[in-house]
């Protein structure tokens, strides 16, 4: 287990009790003893007052940092030159999205910054990449935003596992969307997709579509297809999925200490999961009176007992099927590159045939074929969905859906980043195999051959 991950969740436990602790002394203090609690109040008033000099900085230093990332990072990413390539699948794709899972792993490509480059904002992030499906009025295109420099790698990647794909650089379709919409005429509902368990449990990916009598493979993006298919005129749904390459050693950890805290519960050790920094030091502390005893009358010293004795007799068969499932999803789930992912879609139309039953309902439903009740889902995140109660309820929903579009239209980095697995990101992003006949697909309609050895290149003049 990562010793980052364990120290935060011990961390955050002892944070927790001395809030708890502190809480509980302040309200004594309010109601049972009202003359003790102005004593206590004016000597923080005191403290605050005398030596505001020594604590003020430590609050602004945080604000400072905070800001400072938020500036350098806007910069760097203003600074790149992006590129629009539209891909044009052929009509014979016999292909599992296993092939998308190379080109993926592919372009998987993080590149560490020094110190100088990440504090001065040279070089604060890694480029990022947008893979998005736009559904156009009944029309489906596959597009990828990428910075200049990658759009080599990324062609190539491409080319390799699919060599009649067609690739052509584009204009930005999101700017012929109205500039100002929600308006009088278009109406907007979008979200970004968050994960409703946590980042380390993977979704439910392709390898588990498979129809049971014939052994053939289920397309996870059928679904979607067919329902950005049936858009009528003046109906819009795109669907974005933005990619930031990242390094094992930042995510591993995490993993592999929820997949200890997961074995922990299960075998019934409760203070695995909030164990103070402290209890393995009182552990050994409280045999040493024993053991000086035992050590007088010649007998055996005991061991010092801790929740850590107990994997060693953990055995995962003893573990009810549910649990094995999800410990081995894990433990899959780190052996594939990953990347830091933030996914939305926006469904945008003219308001005399808005109809969210397929727009909002359609693609939330397709969603389902990924999902397990052993392993995660997505659902639309509460802090981006374009919904608004209690008050200022209207001017807030405004907000949220001019916001939302905006973003989408940015690539803006706003909102709930997990970490998904090459396979992952395949499940949800590749090109359509032959098996969806879906005429609103824009294919490729000839296919591309070589030329043949000997033909010849010129003539030869004496």
């Amino acid at each position: 287990m990562g010793k980052e991950a364990k120290g935060g969740v011990q961390l955050s436990s002892v944070w927790r009790v001395v809030t708890g602790v502190a809480a509980l002394i302040l309200l004594t203090l309010f109601f049972v003893f009202p003359g003790d609690a102005k004593i206590f109040f004016a000597a923080i008033k005191m403290i605050l007052v005398d030596f505001w000099w020594l604590i003020l900085p430590i609050p602004l230093w945080y604000i400072y940092d905070m800001m400072w990332f938020e500036q350098v990072v806007g910069a760097w990413l203003g600074e790149r030159e992006y590129v629009y390539l539209e891909m044009f699948p052929p009509k014979d794709i016999e292909k599992s999205p296993k092939i998308m899972e190379h080109v993926f792993a592919g372009v998987n490509d993080y590149s560490t910054p020094n110190m100088l480059e990440a504090n001065c904002g040279w070089r604060i992030l890694q480029p990022r990449m947008s893979w998005e499906i736009a559904g156009d009025e009944g029309q489906i295109h596959f597009y990828v935003r990428c910075v200049k420099q990658a759009r080599d790698n990324i062609e190539s990647q491409i080319y390799s596992q699919y060599p009649d794909m067609e690739i052509v650089e584009v204009d930005d379709y999101t700017k012929r969307a109205p500039k100002n919409i929600p308006n009088a005429r278009w109406d907007v509902w979008g979200a970004t997709l968050a994960l409703i368990k946590p980042d380390p449990i993977p979704i439910r990916t392709y390898t588990q579509h498979q129809e049971d009598v014939t052994g053939k493979m289920v397309d996870s993006l059928a679904n979607m297809i067919e329902v950005m298919s049936k858009l009528p005129k003046g109906q819009h749904i795109w669907f974005q999925i933005i990619l930031e390459s990242e390094k094992p050693p930042n995510w591993h950890p995490a993993s592999k200490a929820y997949i200890d805290q997961i074995i922990r519960e299960a075998m019934g050790d409760k203070n695995g999961k909030h164990r103070l920094p402290f209890a393995k030091f009182w552990d050994e502390l409280k045999v040493i009176p024993g053991n000086v005893l035992s050590g007088f009358a010649g007998g055996e010293l005991a061991a010092p007992s801790s929740g850590e004795q107990n994997s060693l007799e953990f055995d995962i068969n003893k573990l009810p099927p549910g649990t094995q499932e999800t410990i081995k999803a894990i433990s899959d789930n780190i052996s594939k590159p990953g990347f830091k992912t933030l996914i939305r879609f926006v469904y945008f139309g003219t308001r005399d045939n808005y109809n969210k039953a397929l727009g909002v309902a359609g693609i939330m439903g397709s969603m389902n074929t990924i999902a397990d009740i052993n392993l995660n889902d997505l659902a639309p995140s509460a802090k981006t969905k374009t919904f608004a109660n209690y008050y200022f309820d209207q001017e807030r929903l405004l907000r949220r859906k001019r916001k939302i579009i905006s973003d989408y239209k940015s690539r803006d980095g706003v909102g709930m980043w997990s970490i998904f697995n090459t396979e992952e990101l395949a499940t949800l992003y590749h090109f359509p195999d032959m098996v969806i006949k879906n005429p609103s697909i824009t294919r490729v309609e000839s296919r591309k051959e070589d030329a043949p050895a000997n033909l010849p290149v010129g003539i030869e003049f004496e």
